[in-house]
């Protein structure tokens, strides 16, 4: 009886040890450096400890500790490596959905953007005119202080290359559909709709990085072409810049959505960029807002957008004497800021699979 006592107290004590051991070896491995990480691995420094705001500290330490725990890499890989190349699945479905001819979508983790293309979702007619209201608010309050008003939502890649998808469904109507369909023309609110304009040239240009989820050069100055050309309504001066001023130069890519899947594949790109006969200078940049003037232009440019403008900003430069973008993290806009920046036209862009959460929370604050 002592014997066997002895045994499960050894069990015990063992059991313990074994589990500190393995409790330990991640977090070894993550402050040493000993494990080897991926070259897709943010590089991220330990968090500063600010006492004063413990509530943040934590989150920040939080972040760290799950994208930088020992192992990590080395079980992601082993996952990914045994789902697509031994059982030839797509690794994880619910982020990354392989289509044809190696085009990569995003999955419907990020705002069920694959239902979303395809119409699955149905909006309630509150949420459809809350979105409608708050644009008609802002719309209103810029033409009080002679602002022009434009909203310019750029669609999904799974949206304008569905034929890439592996999978056909129905069509319904898509979210976007959804929502213009109750715009009238009486209200003006001057929404810019791209997906005719390049769902008419996809089939004779590469619109769209195939391993990335945003636009190459060639969708992002065709859209600007559109966006020019919908301005020039009420601001005739507006004028586009030829493509044949911007310099062309050869490039790749390591798209956003293939590092998902830890793969060091590169996609060919190319860039049209500012030639060096431009005249435009950036005079401010910092973490909210990047600022431009332009002598050769007039009018000045105030623009609220997200990560598909950044092939953008070259092109609008050349438009416009001045051009100032802000990165919104949420729907809240300032009129202070709006008054300040005395601005002629005020563009609204957002990406087709986050327009709903923007405009739904899109508000006008002192």
């Amino acid at each position: 009886m002592k014997q066997k006592n002895i045994k499960n107290k050894n069990i015990v004590i063992f059991t313990i040890i074994g589990f500190l051991v393995l409790t330990l070896i991640p977090n070894v491995l993550m402050f040493s450096g000993l494990e080897k990480k991926s070259k897709f691995s943010r590089n991220i420094l330990y968090p500063e400890i600010n006492i004063k705001a413990p509530a943040r500290t934590i989150s920040k330490i939080k972040s760290y500790y799950l994208d930088n725990y020992g192992l990590k890499n080395t079980f992601i890989n082993t996952y990914i490596n045994f789902k697509k190349n031994t059982l030839h699945e797509d690794p994880i479905p619910y982020r990354v959905v392989e289509g044809d001819e190696q085009w990569f979508f995003l999955g419907n983790f990020n705002n069920k953007v694959l239902d979303n293309s395809f119409g699955m979702n149905k909006y309630s007619d509150i949420d459809l005119h809350q979105m409608k209201q708050n644009i008609l608010d802002l719309k209103t309050y810029l033409k009080s202080i002679g602002v022009d008003f434009y909203c310019v939502v750029v669609p999904d890649k799974s949206t304008i290359y569905r034929d890439k998808l592996p999978y056909k469904l129905t069509d319904r109507k898509t979210p976007l559909s959804q929502f213009l369909s109750i715009i009238k023309p009486k209200d003006s609110l001057n929404m810019v709709d791209l997906r005719q304009t390049l769902a008419k040239a996809k089939d004779s240009t590469i619109l769209y990085h195939k391993t990335d989820t945003h636009w190459n050069h060639t969708g992002a100055y065709l859209a600007y072409l559109d966006v020019i050309k919908h301005l020039k309504k009420t601001d005739r001066q507006i004028e586009a810049i030829p493509l044949n001023r911007l310099k062309k130069r050869e490039d790749s890519i390591h798209g956003d959505i293939i590092r998902m899947l830890n793969t060091n594949a590169k996609e060919k790109m190319t860039r049209y960029e500012k030639s060096e006969s431009s005249l435009v200078e950036n005079i401010e940049t910092n973490d909210a807002s990047i600022h431009f003037i332009n002598s050769k232009k007039e009018l000045k440019l105030l623009m609220y957008r997200d990560s598909y403008s950044n092939y953008w900003l070259d092109y609008f430069n050349e438009s416009f004497n001045e051009t100032v973008y802000y990165r919104y993290n949420s729907g809240a806009i300032k009129k202070r800021d709006l008054i300040k920046a005395q601005t002629d036209v005020f563009i609204l862009e957002v990406g087709e699979r986050h327009f709903d959460i923007l405009l739904k929370n899109l508000k006008l604050i002192n």
